[in-house]
């Protein structure tokens, strides 16, 4: 069966490759059947590269001005028209290759097969962008992986095995890259004790690869200890690990306050940017603090690029 329409991808790895809140979706679902996601074994939503595709196309309308369900009807006139799946954007023919290297993928991984799980990749990354490869590729690798660590499908050492797979080729990535000719300095951090770094690495190959300088200065600094190598390095921006867990993410928020009340008492022009899932959903509050909070979309990536370090 083609992987366009074969069910892999469970409810959190979709929602991270579209942008596209959990609830949201259940909403869509709900109340106007578009997408009709299957149940894995555990009972779990499962969906298909197609529902996928169908979903960003929803998303898209929708923030360009469409309420959902105008968006929904003109989906289906479509549809009712001719056979093709979407009216636009054009279809993607490389979904289908990236999902079949996913698989491979993810059942390496499961297997403890490091040879095997290095050449999915290593595939992956000569068919397509590194930016794309880890967002679609790495981020809902890992989402699946600790979903079946969640449900007690997968061991604690297969867990373990996986995350230093992700983060050795990540860094391995990241070392690959040109130090940066650009200026501008962003400093990478996280809270003591941050164990989910993979979005703050992907967004720290985003930069270099644009040319900027990225220092990751680690994850057991105090808001104090960060602070201080804010005021010898003097960054542009400060880029921040946050986990979802609300707990995290209240203490994240005031360390990040306190940073910037103090940058902003030295008056040092100092940005800051929550790259990740972490504070998403706080995304109007970060804001009226000066921080921004702009998820794992590489579009929203590219958008607070220009209107911040290239502006």
């Amino acid at each position: 069966m083609s992987t366009k329409k074969r069910s892999i991808y469970n409810i959190k790895a979709v929602q991270q490759m579209t942008g596209v809140p959990a609830g949201t979706l259940r909403i869509w679902e709900h109340r106007y059947q578009v997408v009709r996601p299957e149940r894995n074994r555990n009972g779990y939503r499962v969906y298909s590269q197609d529902d996928v595709q169908m979903i960003r196309w929803l998303s898209q309308q929708v923030k360009s001005g469409l309420a959902i369900g105008q968006a929904v009807e003109m989906l289906r006139q479509q549809q009712a028209q001719q056979s093709a799946a979407l009216p636009s954007p054009v279809e993607d023919k490389g979904n289908h290759v990236l999902g079949d290297l996913w698989l491979r993928a993810l059942h390496a991984l499961k297997a403890y097969d490091e040879r095997e799980a290095t050449h999915a990749l290593e595939e992956a990354l000569s068919l397509f962008s590194v930016e794309r490869v880890a967002l679609e590729f790495m981020v809902p690798l890992m989402d699946e992986l600790r979903g079946s660590y969640e449900q007690a499908d997968l061991s604690q050492s297969q867990m373990n095995f996986a995350n230093h797979f992700v983060r050795s080729r990540l860094a391995m990535v990241i070392g690959g890259l040109p130090f940066g000719v650009n200026s501008s300095l962003v400093l990478a951090t996280s809270l003591p004790g941050e164990v989910h770094e993979q979005g703050l690495m992907i967004f720290s190959i985003f930069l270099r690869r644009r040319g900027f300088r990225v220092i990751p200065i680690g994850s057991d600094l105090s808001a104090a200890e960060v602070m201080d190598t804010v005021q010898e390095l003097r960054p542009a921006c400060l880029a921040f690990a946050v986990e979802e867990e609300e707990d995290r993410q209240a203490e994240a928020l005031q360390a990040l306050k306190e940073i910037k009340s103090q940058a902003d008492e030295e008056a040092i022009p100092l940005r800051f940017v929550i790259p990740g899932r972490g504070l998403v959903g706080l995304a109007s509050l970060t804001e009226e603090e000066g921080i921004s909070a702009i998820g794992m979309d590489l579009k929203l990536w590219e958008r607070w690029l220009g209107s911040t370090l290239l502006s």
